[in-house]
């Protein structure tokens, strides 16, 4: 994977649980955040953010029907230094 990246922007994922049956029954969900980015070949390349919204982790190379379906814009989300990403 090349380090040439062209930078999205920051993306999110939702993961839905359910805690507990009956009337205990609780919904539960967790968003991540992703440092997303287009390799020089037009993939998909993803990185998680940490809690201090830094990439952390292995980057991760994802299809484009993956990427349409599961990731959502976060427009809200400020990363300094996106470039150095």
């Amino acid at each position: 994977m090349s380090d040439d990246l062209k930078h999205l922007g920051i993306y999110s994922t939702k993961r839905v649980t359910y805690i507990g049956t009956g009337m205990t029954r609780r919904k539960n969900v967790q968003k991540r955040y992703w440092a997303v980015s287009l390799d020089d070949e037009g993939k998909v390349v993803t990185q998680s953010l940490n809690q201090n919204l830094v990439p952390s982790g292995p980057k991760r190379v994802i299809n484009d029907d993956e990427f349409h379906e599961r990731f959502e814009f976060e427009p809200d989300i400020y990363a300094l230094g996106m470039d150095e990403l």
